[in-house]
């Protein structure tokens, strides 16, 4: 039993399934749907940049909103800008709206709370149990392959509590 290929209307609800789960940048719900017609030995027909171009004028997909929205959760968990806009730039991001999404970031927390936060919930520096000195260059590095400066990283890391 051979299934029927994917028309128009296939496509168009895999998309809308999808954003129904996931905020997407246009980037990434083209890969997806791309993914799908393949899936079915298919190979793009122009419905996909038909059917994104459409959720995009009614703005169920904003590259802007899915910037911003990321980067704040990424700014969350204590990651540096230059991380963040390699993440935006990897998941369809254009270069303007994550630049757009970084500048909103800005007035809400800079790269030195951000390494704060990482600090403290991997338990380096200042909120390490014991053995501070011992594991300084630790978590140094750790906070640098963060994509922190090393200024930030020695004045989080030989800072004091501020809980």
């Amino acid at each position: 039993m051979s299934r029927k290929p994917p028309d128009r209307a296939a496509l168009e609800r895999k998309a809308m399934n999808y954003l129904g789960r996931y905020e997407a940048s246009k980037g990434r719900l083209t890969a997806v749907l791309r993914r799908f017609l393949a899936r079915h030995g298919m190979v793009e027909e122009g419905w996909i940049g038909e059917i994104v171009g459409r959720l995009a004028a009614r703005q169920l997909v904003d590259d802007r909103r899915f910037a911003e929205i990321r980067g704040r959760a990424l700014k969350r968990r204590g990651t540096a800008k230059s991380l963040i806009r390699q993440d935006l730039s990897a998941r369809g991001v254009s270069a303007e709206d994550a630049e757009g999404a970084l500048a909103s970031l800005e007035t809400e927390t800079d790269d030195r709370e951000a390494a704060e936060n990482y600090a403290r919930r991997r338990r380096l520096g200042p909120y390490r149990a014991e053995k501070r000195a011992e594991f300084r260059l630790k978590d140094m590095a750790a906070l640098g392959r963060r994509g922190f400066s090393s200024e930030i990283a020695r004045a989080v890391i030989d800072g004091d509590h501020r809980d």
